[in-house]
């Protein structure tokens, strides 16, 4: 986890007001003690939601209680085993609310091993994904029932590009971008992300949270070549360097692949 946020709920109400977002089920989260609050923000059109607000933190009391409107996940959060961060976020203008736990370090067998058991639905993309078993999340979505699954690994080593060929990947501008951003941050951190359920796809996410020798947010904005409202939605932290993680999400239904940002002053 990245260290203490210095932003108030006052200040991420503020944000969230300029923003347009008058979700009365944003309140709690802002009000929870959570080590880190985030954004994030789809820069292409997608069934996912536009925007969501999210907390993590490594008191699963605390993730538990954010769980309450989402019974399924609320589940889902106490048969998961861990000790490390987890995390709650809301879909916003969506009944549907979000739900992670974390591993540690470069991977955590022990979720790997509760993912195979609890959902066999992922069996064969952790077979070539983590045959180690070693995730470094899991993650899931929904309300009253769970609408979608999430497994993350870490994307390093000599494995990188027979994962990436499994994968399958498909190239483009948007792939292309991704790239330059890699080139340009070499030793960042680097996930990827299998989703089943409604929404499912394939996801690559880039750290630039923590990570010193990070391009600026505008830099960045450049790159993927970020849409107005998601430069204002940058904008609204009037702060340097609030851009946390990039993701690329590849949809399986064939669609263009989507940016998503991940923002928080952390």
């Amino acid at each position: 986890m990245p260290p203490s946020r210095d932003l108030t709920p006052l200040d991420m109400r503020a944000i969230l007001d300029r923003l347009g977002v008058d979700d009365l089920r944003v309140a709690p989260l802002l009000a929870s003690p959570a080590q880190l609050t985030e954004l994030s923000i789809n820069a292409q059109v997608d069934p996912r939601g536009a925007l969501r607000v999210s907390i993590f933190d490594r008191d699963a009391a605390l993730i538990d209680a954010a769980l309450a409107a989402a019974p399924a996940l609320q589940r889902t959060h106490r048969a998961c085993p861990g000790e490390d961060a987890c995390g709650a976020g809301l879909v916003v203008a969506s009944p549907r609310m979000r739900w992670w736990r974390f591993g540690h370090g470069r991977g955590d067998a022990a979720l790997g091993r509760w993912a195979r058991q609890a959902w066999g639905h992922h069996a064969a993309a952790l077979d070539w994904l983590a045959p180690d078993d070693r995730l470094t999340a899991v993650g899931a979505e929904g309300a009253d029932s769970v609408w979608r699954t999430t497994i993350y690994a870490p994307l390093t080593g000599d494995r990188e590009a027979a994962i990436l060929r499994r994968a399958g990947l498909r190239a483009g501008p948007r792939a292309a971008a991704f790239g330059v951003l890699r080139d340009l941050m070499p030793h960042a951190t680097v996930w990827i992300g299998h989703s089943l359920g409604r929404g499912a796809g394939l996801k690559l996410y880039l750290f630039l949270r923590a990570y010193m020798r990070r391009l600026s947010d505008a830099e960045v904005l450049d790159v993927i070549a970020a849409p107005r409202r998601v430069r204002a939605a940058v904008d609204a932290f009037e702060r340097a360097a609030v851009i946390q993680l990039v993701g690329l999400t590849w949809p399986s239904d064939g669609q263009p692949p989507r940016w998503t940002l991940y923002l928080a002053d952390a």
